[in-house]
């Protein structure tokens, strides 16, 4: 039960990762610009780009995970 819980913390931690990797390539401000945080109240992690994205960009950067921890793998 234990090593369940430190694989979804770990995959939680690597999801929003791979969010700001993404964010950061269609930034000009590249790594600088990427946002890690933890809202208590939601018990909700998150990964904010503090610059404004395209439609493209946003798309991309939101189906990375799914791309890298879910299709890949499986």
């Amino acid at each position: 039960m234990v090593s369940l819980i430190a694989a979804f913390a770990v995959l939680i931690v690597l999801h929003e990762l791979i969010h700001g990797i993404c964010f950061s390539c269609f930034v000009p401000g590249g790594w600088k610009s990427i946002d890690f945080g933890f809202n208590a109240a939601a018990f909700a992690p998150y990964c904010t780009c503090l610059e404004p994205l395209s439609k493209k960009a946003y798309i991309i950067s939101a189906l990375m995970p799914t791309v890298f921890l879910g299709f890949l793998p499986g």
